[in-house]
């Protein structure tokens, strides 16, 4: 697993930036509300306790790992909205 330094910018696993792709030529297309945004981390915190998901009781996060607190800019509400993320997402 790769591990993020603040100020870097990320995206999710689903982000089209993610596919492999390593061009210098990028291309956006498409409506915007549907894609994924670019993130800034601004926090980040080792993993100490196990945790699981509420429902099916799966492993949600194994200590040693990282969580990162990320930053954007939301064209929904139009203001800067952050959010915690597992280092897998």
């Amino acid at each position: 697993m790769e591990e993020y330094h603040l100020g870097c910018i990320v995206a999710l696993k689903s982000h089209f930036f993610n596919s492999g792709d390593q061009s210098n030529v990028v291309l956006l297309s498409g409506e915007p509300q549907l894609m994924p945004p670019l993130m800034v981390v601004t926090e980040k915190l080792k993993v100490t306790k196990k945790s699981f998901e509420e429902n099916s009781g799966l492993e949600t996060s194994v200590i040693g790992e990282f969580q990162y607190k990320c930053l954007w800019f939301s064209n929904k509400s139009f203001q800067f909205e952050d959010a915690w993320f597992l280092q897998d997402f």
